[in-house]
């Protein structure tokens, strides 16, 4: 089941129950999971109303002794089996940096550490001789980069890693461990977002939601959640989920590796094998009301990325963009990542085109919107719009 929801758009607070607004320090975060466990103690750190893809994160600061915690933590003294746990995060240190933990009995723990020493991870659920240690899972991530962080741990193989333990980078394995020690118990101990129990680091970077379950979910399942996680944050999810380097394999019933989809485990808002050519910078708009997706403005967290799209005028916010989306309806775009000037669309009169293409695929209907191109540093002529032609 859900054990804990925590995302920077929805009951993140100054004080009490006041908002944080853009700037203002977050005393508590609200958990959405019904099960009450707020973060509400700790150091605080900064919110950003506009930090990764319009939407807000939690800014920590390495150094300044910044993080939130869980009085009694979220196992308290119960022993648990398995868990699963998503995590979208931007990184601004090279090492030393705690994403959550929670001390449990007998010293063992619940934990993720990214990075830690240089371009290492950690996932533990249990002792040291029960994680995924990856020497190089943070050099796939970078910082100043929106990431999406998967991992789980069950009692076998049947997880959607294929393995007792395992950790994703935006959809792509990247680790995995053969033999976990299925019971852990808590021990009352603090669950800190930012912080590893009494060290000295601290996370450094932005969190922007994490959502952390008491179960494993099946291969549709994580599909579903990383599909709303990648939306709402602008994230390209990778078309190769097992990492064996053959893009594209079945998942589940007709899903495949690189589909995006609804909360209803069977609408593909982004069909891979329809669009396998254009599976690069992908964004979208689209709502969800089951898992609580409204993305009106949107563009692709990748740094090469130059589209923005918009229910109306561009804003700064996602909040701010007051034209609402129909339930079930979304619109996703990627790009055919081209550097190749061997095109013959060009309008008579015109002596340039963008290299790349992109596809569009509507699901419903997101009417009149808003498309905004940075062409800034591009090699195109012309400094005025009338300059310019949309080739259709």
């Amino acid at each position: 089941h859900l054990e804990a929801w925590y995302k920077a758009d929805a009951q993140a607070h100054n004080s009490g129950t006041t908002l944080a607004t853009d700037g203002q320090t977050v005393d508590n975060w609200h958990d959405q999971s019904g099960l009450n466990h707020d973060a509400t103690s700790g150091t605080d750190p900064d919110w950003d109303e506009d930090a990764m893809n319009f939407n807000p994160a939690l800014d920590f600061e390495s150094g300044s002794n910044e993080y939130l915690a869980v009085p009694g933590g979220l196992f308290g003294t119960d022993t648990r089996y398995k868990w699963t746990v998503y995590a979208v995060t931007n990184h601004e240190s090279t090492a030393g940096s705690p994403v959550f933990a929670e001390e449990l009995s007998g010293g063992e723990e619940l934990m993720f550490l990214a990075p830690w020493s240089t371009d290492d991870t950690h996932w533990r659920v249990g002792s040291s001789s029960n994680q995924v240690h990856d020497g190089t899972g943070f050099s796939d991530a970078g910082t100043g980069v929106n990431v999406l962080w998967s991992m789980g741990a069950g009692e076998d193989d049947n997880t959607p890693g294929g393995e007792e333990m395992y950790t994703r980078l935006n959809g792509v394995l990247h680790d995995t461990r053969n033999g976990y020690e299925t019971t852990v118990t808590g021990a009352n101990n603090d669950f800190q977002i930012g912080k590893w129990h009494t060290h000295a680091s601290e996370f450094d970077g932005k969190i922007a939601e994490l959502i952390l379950y008491d179960g494993i979910p099946s291969a549709l399942d994580e599909i579903k959640i990383q599909s709303y996680l990648a939306v709402k944050y602008g994230i390209t999810l990778s078309n190769d989920n097992d990492a064996d380097a053959s893009a594209g394999e079945t998942v589940s019933g007709s899903i495949t590796e690189g589909d995006y989809v609804d909360s209803d485990g069977s609408t593909v808002i982004w069909d891979y094998s329809a669009y396998s050519s254009y599976h690069y910078d992908i964004a979208g708009l689209g709502r969800d009301d089951d898992q609580g997706l409204h993305q009106k403005q949107s563009k692709s967290s990748n740094s090469d990325a130059i589209v923005t799209m918009s229910t109306e005028a561009i804003a700064t916010t996602n909040a701010g963009i007051s034209t609402q989306i129909t339930d079930g309806a979304y619109l996703l775009w990627g790009n055919n990542n081209s550097t190749s000037n061997a095109y013959d669309d060009l309008p008579a009169g015109y002596s340039g085109r963008l290299q790349k293409e992109w596809v569009v695929e509507m699901t419903g209907t997101v009417a009149n919107v808003h498309v905004e191109f940075d062409i800034t540093g591009l090699t195109l002529g012309g400094d005025a719009a009338s300059d310019f032609y949309l080739l259709i």
